[in-house]
């Protein structure tokens, strides 16, 4: 993965933290390694297949917009 393309935007790496810590083990810090085999396994087809950038910026990009439009909504 390559995160150089994450750095680069700020505010996609703020969402990052925010997804890794909606992600979280119920009693942990780190995301749930269950869920996130589960969810590359839905995306990819099999829970050992590579992310791919432009997938997860565009998933997180779909996310800051997403809340930005349920603030927007209150």
């Amino acid at each position: 993965m390559k995160w150089v393309e994450l750095a680069a935007r700020p505010l996609l790496l703020a969402e990052a933290a925010r997804t890794a810590w909606a992600f979280r083990a119920r009693r942990g810090i780190l995301p749930s390694r269950t869920l996130l085999r589960w969810r590359i396994a839905t995306a990819y087809g099999s829970p050992d297949a590579p992310v791919q950038t432009e997938d997860l910026v565009r998933f997180l990009e779909w996310r800051r917009q997403f809340r930005a439009a349920r603030r927007r909504a209150r």
